[in-house]
């Protein structure tokens, strides 16, 4: 994905602007970790948020993960499963829950941790500094109306929805 396919003046009929515009810059932020994480080896970006994941939380249930990742149940638990058969996570019974299965990482797996941290972080401090402190609290706030307009739109069509079916 280009900086081109965002394409600002290309918004299907009927869709919000900002939506689209979102999305597409979600996937080409996402396309560049993608491309970054190849360089050093197979890591796909579910890959990582997990690895991250387990090194920040040394060990975690698949729910907990879902949560941190913020990614779908099916793409986690393909992760995990792949992460554990390339001997990089671990998992066990938890105590607490048997029902639940708790991930670690690996020796493999830290390692995995450190050769791509650093890079990673570099990465994302260059894209975190093209805007300056002042730029990026707007940006934030801004975020957060739009966040809030999609929730209030919500909820305010589907009270008209049921006014509509009453």
């Amino acid at each position: 994905m280009t900086i081109k396919q965002l394409e600002f003046d290309n918004i299907p009929p009927g869709a919000s602007l900002l939506s689209v515009v979102v999305y597409r810059l979600s996937r080409l932020l996402r396309a560049q970790t993608e491309q970054v994480l190849s360089c050093s080896g197979e890591l796909s970006v579910v890959d990582w948020r997990i690895i991250l994941g387990l090194f920040m939380r040394p060990s975690a249930t698949q729910r907990e993960l879902v949560e941190f990742v913020l990614m779908h149940q099916a793409q986690v638990s393909r992760s995990l499963a792949l992460l554990e058969d390339q001997g990089l996570i671990r998992s066990e019974p938890s105590m607490q829950d048997k029902r639940a299965r708790l991930f670690s990482l690996t020796q493999r797996g830290q390692e995995i941790y450190d050769q791509n941290s650093s890079t990673i972080t570099e990465f994302c401090e260059a894209i975190d500094q093209c805007l300056s402190p002042a730029e990026t609290k707007q940006f934030l706030d801004l975020t957060m109306r739009i966040a809030q307009a999609s929730m209030d739109s919500r909820i305010n069509l589907a009270e008209s929805r049921m006014d509509q079916a009453s």
